[in-house]
């Protein structure tokens, strides 16, 4: 994704993320971001335009932020529903920042279809996907991960990707706009605070300020590869994976002649799929679930294993064997079903 600046990137350029005269959701938490996004889109005739706030109730302030989004739309003419998760769903996630970003998903994407929107927008920037990119990189992740925030997964879109926040912020200040600080934003209690205060001032000083933009592209650039291994697998798996009664069953012999990084992908995506028959999570630890199944391929028929997210894999004669285990208690927490290749984990607020 070429960086641009933040009217530009809402041109004629964007159409394949903004289709025109579409109606767009614009997600608006009240930061400076967000803010922005609503005002540019205004000003570039995208539209028609409708916004959603998400009243968390993680902070006193909550409630006030919400109140400010509402008058701001009131004043611009905009139709603004405030949406309020109940504290079980935030409970739901691994941690009170994960609760409250899938708490945060589910309730614009229900409220977007509801209201017929084509598309649900973010103001996420090349400096929250290099973040991203960079927490991804100290976790270990594959390609699936370095990919980053995908600029588009279902109805979501996120046309800023490749716009640094200092742009936004300096486009925003120059139009003389408002809005108001989420203190929650500096709580050190969550990883991408800390990175953001701590190592992204770092990284600046080594490599300039224009590291972010670097670590964006790159990103694009690994989910293009991804998304073209996306193709590859599925069409290797198109008569070598059956679901049945007994979950997915993928043929053993193919399997064990590909090279371990295809092999290793076709196992993610035959997880999933058992999941996904069942309407089950796929294993958050996905890294750990695949390297048992990859030995178990290599080992000799009749063998088993137990995997994270209450999963089970048999090696037999002919096929391997996935499906979920009786105990759905085991399975960890998720926010629905996600596409194979465009889960967006670890996106923050903006």
């Amino acid at each position: 994704m070429a960086v641009s600046g933040p009217l530009d990137a809402l041109g004629p350029a964007a159409d394949a993320l903004l289709p025109p005269g579409a109606a767009l959701l614009v997600a608006v938490s009240g930061g400076a971001d967000s803010v922005a996004l609503l005002h540019a889109l205004r000003r570039v005739g995208r539209g028609p335009l409708c916004v959603a706030t998400v009243d968390h109730g993680l902070d006193p302030g909550s409630a006030a932020r919400a109140r400010f989004v509402e008058a701001l739309c009131a004043t611009l003419d905009i139709p603004c529903a405030r949406l309020r998760p109940a504290p079980a769903e935030v409970a739901q996630g691994q941690g009170p920042e994960d609760g409250a970003r899938r708490a945060r998903y589910r309730l614009l994407e229900a409220h977007a279809a509801a209201i017929g929107a084509a598309r649900l927008l973010t103001a996420h920037t090349a400096d929250d996907q290099a973040e991203t990119v960079l927490m991804r990189l100290a976790s270990g992740s594959g390609l699936r991960g370095m990919a980053g925030i995908p600029a588009r997964r279902g109805v979501i879109a996120r046309p800023w990707l490749g716009v640094p926040r200092a742009a936004v912020r300096a486009w925003a200040a120059d139009e003389g706009l408002r809005w108001v600080e989420d203190p929650t934003n500096a709580d050190a209690r969550f990883l991408r605070n800390r990175a953001r205060a701590h190592a992204i001032p770092g990284l600046a000083t080594a490599f300039g300020p224009s590291w972010s933009r670097g670590a964006a592209r790159t990103a694009a650039t690994l989910a293009a590869d991804r998304a073209a291994l996306a193709h590859f697998v599925d069409a290797w798996l198109a008569d070598r994976l059956q679901v049945g009664a007994e979950g997915v069953t993928i043929a053993i012999d193919a399997l064990r002649t590909l090279p371990q990084a295809a092999r290793r992908q076709v196992l993610m995506v035959g997880l999933h799929r058992a999941a996904s028959a069942v309407d089950r999570p796929a294993p958050r630890s996905m890294a750990e679930a695949v390297a048992r199944l990859d030995d178990l391929v290599q080992g000799a028929a009749g063998r088993r294993a137990t995997l994270p997210g209450g999963f089970l894999a048999e090696r037999r004669r002919d096929g391997l064997v996935l499906r979920a285990g009786d105990d759905a208690s085991r399975a960890e927490g998720h926010a629905g079903r996600r596409p194979i290749f465009d889960a967006d984990q670890g996106v923050g607020n903006t």
